[in-house]
Formats: C-alpha cells, structure tokens, sequence
C-alpha cells in the first residue's frame, strides 16, 4: 500500500531517510554500535544493528535532497559536532543555538515515530506539514539535553508511548522519544491532552537534563554540572524518566 510522506503529501515510493546521517556517523569513534529500544508496542525490545547505518523509508526524495539535508547542514552539524564528540565544555546555549538543536531533534523525533509505529502517526499531518513550510515545533513539545561520558554502543534510541488520565474525562497520550549520540543526548516529550496540565516525570534526573526547548534557563551552558554516567544504566533511567508521572499544580 503506498505511504505518504512523513512531511507533506507525496504519495508513492519513499526514499531511505539516515536516522542519524553521515556526518554524524563520522563523528563516532570505537565500533560502529547502536541500539534501538522500544517502539509503539512499549515492549521495550533491544536489539543491536551492528552498525549506526540506519535507514527508514518514511520521506519522499524532495524533502529529504532538499530542507531536512539543509536542517542537517545549517542547524545540526554546527551546533552539534562538539557535542557529539565532547571537544568543548562550558559552552553557552544562546537561544539560536537552542532552536538549532530543537529543530533537529523534531526532525528525528518525526522520523522515528514514522520508523517504529503501524498505527496513526503522534503528530498530524498539519502540524508535519507546518514543519516543513516554516519549522515550526508544535506547542506541545519539550526538549531537553543532557551529557553522557562516552562508552559504548555510542548510539542509542529508546522510543515509548504511554497513556493515562488524571479524571474519567481527561485522558492523554504521551510520546517519548531519548537519543544518545556520543556525548549528547537530547529528550522529545510531546502530550496530547484536552486541556493544559502540566506533567512532572519521576524524580531523579532534574539536576541532568537542560531545558531548551520551548525556552533555556538564564545562562545554561554545555555539559552542564551533572552528566549521565556512560557505564551504568543512567541512560536508560532517563529515557524511562516518563514511565510515571504526576500532573503539575495549577500556576
């Protein structure tokens, strides 16, 4: 059955969209490892690729040759290089370099849930579209970021999606979408709800993750005071950080 594309409305033959692309691939030191974990069934599946050459057919071949190669060029390869390889530290995130960093990890995050789920993509079309015209990140996302002492695999993706209600009427879905690359990692968390409630996620990790997105605390920089320890499972303890969560009070 022909797919459309994830960013606008080519129907037919899809090209192999690089999860993570070649620049980022080149950045990657030791063997080229990675693992995927989880997906729409929340069964938390791992299983290794034996390399970081990743490919998904969910965009048609203009946008992939067209904007998402020049998101990869202008906004992810500048901002992200010394991330990825932890050449820097004490770095300023300047709001351009936020935006930067939260078009990319939109990008991904799209992709990856066109890569894993058999059922209705998490965002709508119109919001995919949006994306594409203008890069517009929907209302409803959050993006953190975080450092990790390098180990390995050197690249790991954990996908979830989970549901709940705080009252019979207000039921929501969430999309969770963690990725490690080298010594970056960057968190996606979109809800959708009725109304406009707040979530907190299990305790542990909020002297960890960097806010950037929809806006960064005066004065953050890169790695922050705390980072993930690559040999332990902190990686996996903050991807799963939104297992259990518990509605924020009203303002």
């Amino acid at each position: 059955m022909p797919r459309e594309c994830a960013f606008c409305t080519h129907v037919g033959p899809l090209s192999n969209e690089h999860i993570f692309a070649k620049w980022v691939r080149d950045l990657l030191s030791g063997p080229a490892d990675a693992f995927y974990i989880g997906g729409a069934s929340n069964r938390n599946e791992r299983f290794a690729t034996g390399a970081i050459d990743w490919k998904a057919k969910v965009v048609c071949s203009p946008c992939n040759n067209t904007w998402m190669s020049e998101i990869e060029e202008v906004h992810a390869k500048p901002v992200l290089t010394p991330l990825v390889t932890g050449s820097e530290i004490d770095v300023p995130i300047a709001q351009a370099m936020a935006r930067s960093i939260a078009i990319y990890a939109f990008k991904t995050a799209v992709v990856q849930d066109h890569a894993g789920r058999r059922l209705e993509p998490f965002f709508s079309a119109r919001l995919r579209h949006a994306f594409k015209a203008t890069h517009s990140i929907p209302g409803n996302v959050r993006i953190w970021i975080c450092g990790i002492k390098q180990k390995l695999p050197n690249v790991q993706v954990l996908t979830a999606y989970y549901t709940g209600q705080i009252s019979p009427t207000y039921p929501w879905t969430m999309y969770v979408s963690t990725f490690e690359i080298g010594h970056f990692v960057m968190q996606i968390v979109a809800v959708k709800q009725f109304g406009q409630i707040g979530f907190r996620p299990l305790a542990g990790y909020e002297n960890i993750g960097i806010p950037v997105w929809p806006g960064i605390p005066a004065d953050a920089t890169w790695p922050g005071r705390y980072v993930l320890d690559g040999n332990s499972g902190q990686f996996l303890g903050f991807a799963k950080r939104w297992e259990r969560v518990q509605p924020l009070p009203p303002e």
